[in-house]
């Protein structure tokens, strides 16, 4: 149950008063199907105009950024049943800012790291293993036409037998709603009021009626993380204008730099 402080605080607020779409109406891309104008390279096209049939990664398909490729590929795994991450990127020796090939795996890929010097006679509490070794991936590299292309391609996945639609939706490369800017400028917002995090994942989810996609908590707290690591020095630069506007509106007024 709110309180009645943060109900006031909400309701102060200057938010839209019509109500806006569902939140999982804007979660991005969907999967690329047949007839989406993606270019399947040599051998994939087989004239199949069905809609309802998503592609399946081929070697030569291209695509002209590497954020299509990777929205790609999660709409293929998504159907799988398994969450991706980028990886290792390749950067060229001529020009070490111009990427010139990724790796999208799957995100159980690799495993746990084995201490070289294993404590003896104690009892360590590990964190549940999240990671299985899986295969699943696809290598994209850089074309000269500037466009990416598949390269490689391992179907096998292994270790997602168990998991359902319920559960694979929720994987982080899934879950898009609480990285979209309508979220996260309602995120900045209710923050700057001073409400917790908690109760703002539940004022947003209070716009998003279906529960697979709801945002949490920890999604907040990332979000606000990463907002005041891109924002470092910037409150201290605000900080100085201010005395200096200070220092010009009061003749009294000292200001020592």
């Amino acid at each position: 149950m709110l309180g009645r402080d943060f109900c006031s605080k909400v309701t102060t607020m200057s938010l839209p008063l019509s109500t806006p779409p569902p939140l999982s109406t804007i979660t991005g891309e969907a999967p690329y199907r047949r007839g989406d104008g993606v270019d399947l390279g040599d051998g994939v096209g087989d004239g199949n105009t069905d809609d309802l049939d998503i592609i399946t990664p081929k070697i030569g398909m291209e695509f002209a950024t590497q954020k299509d490729a990777y929205n790609f590929y999660n709409g293929y795994a998504l159907k799988m049943g398994f969450g991706t991450r980028w990886s290792s990127t390749s950067r060229s020796r001529s020009d070490p800012n111009l990427v010139i090939s990724r790796l999208i795996v799957c995100s159980k890929e690799g495993k746990r790291r084995v201490l070289k010097k294993p404590i003896v006679d104690e009892e360590v509490d590990h964190r549940r293993e999240i990671r299985f070794d899986c295969k699943a991936m696809i290598k994209i590299y850089l074309t000269k036409s500037g466009r990416w292309r598949i390269g490689k391609f391992v179907p096998e996945h292994n270790n997602h037998e168990l998991s359902t639609p319920s559960k694979t939706i929720k994987h982080r490369s899934h879950k898009k709603v609480h990285r979209q800017p309508v979220v996260k400028n309602l995120i900045t917002q209710l923050h700057s009021e001073g409400i917790s995090n908690a109760s703002i994942a539940r004022v947003v989810n209070s716009f998003e009626p279906d529960p697979q996609h709801l945002i949490t908590p920890q999604q907040v707290h990332d979000h606000l993380r990463v907002e005041r690591k891109n924002n470092l020095g910037k409150n201290c630069a605000k900080i100085v204008k201010h005395f200096m506007e200070k220092k010009g509106r009061r003749s009294d007024f000292l200001l020592k730099h």
